[in-house]
């Protein structure tokens, strides 16, 4: 990403329905690859009720906010503030900016904070097979920072440890070092073919690595049963960051892991990837979910903006999509999604495809 600077961003809302009242902003700043300066975080208080189903997942509620958030119009100037002219990334572009974080500025009478970036949940697809490639999934594959799950200030400290760990030596592979090549790549068509050009040049990368002996490393589990050799990448993937007992040919004695330099910096640069088993095909039983829901949609001969988000979200969690319809209503779901609003001409297409694809 050379010395571009962007910012890494994430909401916590009062719901999904409009209008949404955003609660809690967090932004990292990063320069090419590297978070630079303090994060930023901030509560708002739209002295509105929360929905109970919104405040189990992010634990915020109207007493709290009455008590540690800041008035909205003078939080998102402090946000501007911190943001400048930076494009704001987001897991759910479509999301933050388009459905949460623009709608409110245009209710608060405000001007826009930065400009729209892109969206690593549309890049991730098109980098990594997954299960899902909800922030949840990504953090449970890759093992990813979990602390502080669905706190905006969390989530970005994930988006970060992604983009490092997984995306980064995958993009790097295929000469994407750019922040426009990265962007542009992130709205790609067909995914799959973006996939598999960047399958390609990943197990290029792996052919021509040569993994020194030093790098071959076993390790202990909870019952003292040895395991290995790995790498020190694919150990701390099994395993994850918790301290272990690890040994390699050369070291008289098994030592903990976190006092490993050399296995630290193998780990922290190694091309790490998900276990197979959680890479799912959508065949049979996705295609029919999928239907269902399509139909549904497309029943009373109209659709509207928040089934357009529904089945953008229901995609989000679907996991690597690699059949028919599967894979055409992905493609025109995530490029009506990508675009500042959703227009009537974009949903009539939809239509047409939803139908041809349910008759």
């Amino acid at each position: 990403m050379n010395n571009s600077s962007w910012i890494l961003i994430d909401t916590e809302t009062d719901g999904l329905r409009d209008p949404i009242h955003v609660l809690e902003i967090a932004g990292q700043r990063m320069n090419g690859w590297d978070p630079v300066g303090e994060k930023f975080r901030i509560l708002l208080n739209h002295k509105v009720e929360i929905p109970a189903e919104a405040t189990a997942v992010h634990g915020y509620t109207a007493e709290f906010l009455d008590k540690y958030g800041v008035d909205p119009s003078e939080a998102h100037e402090h946000f501007r503030s911190f943001v400048g002219d930076d494009p704001l990334i987001a897991h759910n572009l479509a999301f933050d900016w388009n459905r949460a974080l623009f709608n409110e500025w245009l209710r608060l009478g405000l001007k826009p904070v930065g400009k729209r970036g892109f969206c690593t949940l549309m890049l991730s697809r098109r980098l990594i097979e997954c299960e899902s490639y909800s922030l949840d999934a990504l953090r449970a594959a890759f093992n990813l920072n979990t602390e502080t799950a669905h706190r905006a200030f969390g989530d970005v400290d994930t988006l970060a440890s992604l983009f490092g760990k997984v995306l980064k030596p995958r993009l790097d592979a295929s000469g994407l070092t750019t922040y426009e090549s990265i962007a542009e790549f992130s709205r790609q068509t067909p995914v799959g073919k973006c996939l598999g050009r960047i399958k390609k040049n990943l197990n290029v990368v792996v052919k021509n690595a040569k993994i020194a002996d030093s790098n071959k490393w076993y390790y202990l589990d909870s019952q003292s049963a040895s395991h290995g050799p790995f790498t020190a990448s694919e150990v701390t993937h099994k395993m994850g960051a918790t301290p272990l007992w690890i040994w390699r040919e050369g070291l008289d004695e098994w030592i903990a892991s976190n006092t490993s330099q050399e296995f630290t910096q193998q780990s922290e640069t190694g091309l790490v990837t998900a276990p197979p088993s959680s890479v799912k095909a959508f065949q049979v039983e996705g295609t029919r979910e999928l239907i269902g829901i399509c139909k549904g949609i497309v029943a009373d001969g109209k659709i509207t903006n928040s089934e357009v988000a529904y089945l953008a979200k229901w995609l989000e969690g679907a996991g690597h999509i690699d059949s028919w319809p599967g894979t055409e209503i992905l493609e025109v779901v995530e490029r009506i999604v990508a675009d500042d609003y959703i227009s009537k001409d974009e949903k009539a297409e939809l239509l047409v495809l939803l139908t041809k694809v349910t008759s």
